[in-house]
């Protein structure tokens, strides 16, 4: 079901955007990105520079974006488009990007350096393997889920671990039947819980965009969040989305490490202070959800209107007024 072996477009895609002056990171950036950069830099001209973060400022090419546009090349580095009639929207959106990234590939000379961090970042990404099915299982349990859900993914599931990725962020797509799973550094810590956040995500998502009505009458809670979230998750619906993914995670998490009511609270108070101000109600309903015969598919219309908007506006005044 599982690939796990680093791919030469993910790599190429992230050296670019690093070359280009993506420069943010949660944490102190990964040895492998600290000298990739300073490969790139010494190597590169500087009008080759000037162009690629031209090219890179103008479009808005972001930190996702640019790996699902990578996807769709042949993986030889010539990064050809594999196909004509396929994810359209986002070749256009970054049209030129394709032979952007040839150049850069040959440029920087990323064939030779990927060789060198190849075997590294294989031994990374297979070191989560033994946890990947058991993941997937845990997931299958608590959504009540068909045992066959994920297989609806033809080409299986692509976990990869990308250290030119900032400490702490991760994210999800499907192109061509496969979903990827693409996390930044810590690289350590195998478990489980190294796959439920992203590989839960597809399924929430579905399942929200059936009731996104319902969700888009608690936007006044999504503004309240804006100083916490600094920008990101903009949408209701996205906040929404996230904050259930980020509650689920810490319940299976704290489970599986047996930890206490308690010990797992404080591991959702931390994502609600992030901004995700729907954490704290979700996880108060995930025993009473998982006790039901109920799937989450089912039990999340019950979960959405169950909202008491001036309730919550007040958890969130009393939590800052104690945690400032």
């Amino acid at each position: 079901m599982f690939e796990f072996e680093s791919d030469v477009r993910l790599f190429t895609a992230y050296a670019f955007i690093n070359a280009c002056g993506y420069d943010f990171d949660y944490d102190v950036k990964h040895y492998i990105r600290v000298q990739t950069r300073n490969h790139i830099d010494s190597v590169l001209s500087i009008e080759f520079k000037q162009r690629i973060r031209k090219f890179y400022k103008a479009t808005g090419l972001d930190w996702t974006e640019c790996a699902e546009y990578a996807i769709n090349l042949s993986s030889d580095g010539e990064f050809y488009w594999q196909c004509d009639t396929c994810n359209n929207e986002i070749k256009n959106k970054y049209s030129g990007l394709d032979s952007l990234y040839r150049l850069f590939y040959q440029r920087a000379d990323i064939d030779s350096i990927f060789k060198i961090y190849k075997p590294i970042m294989d031994s990374i990404n297979y070191s989560y393997k033994p946890y990947s099915i058991m993941a997937i299982n845990h997931i299958i349990d608590f959504l009540k889920v068909n045992n066959d859900y994920y297989n609806n993914y033809t080409k299986g599931l692509y976990y990869s671990k990308m250290p030119l990725m900032s400490n702490f962020t991760g994210f999800t797509f499907t192109s061509n039947g496969t979903l990827y799973m693409i996390y930044g550094p810590p690289m350590g810590n195998p478990g489980p819980d190294s796959y439920y956040h992203e590989a839960i995500h597809p399924a929430i998502g579905g399942f929200i965009d059936e009731n996104v009505d319902k969700v888009y009458e608690y936007s006044e809670l999504n503004e309240i969040a804006r100083k916490q979230l600094h920008g990101n998750y903009n949408g209701t619906k996205e906040l929404f989305e996230e904050s259930c993914v980020r509650a689920i995670d810490k319940y299976l998490t704290g489970k599986y490490y047996k930890k206490t009511d308690d010990e797992i609270l404080k591991t959702v108070e931390q994502e609600y202070k992030l901004g995700f101000i729907f954490t704290l109600y979700v996880y108060e309903k995930l025993k009473e959800y998982e006790s039901s015969s109920m799937t989450f598919k089912d039990y999340l219309p019950i979960l959405i209107t169950g909202i008491d908007l001036n309730k919550e506006k007040n958890r969130y005044n009393e939590f800052w007024t104690k945690n400032k």
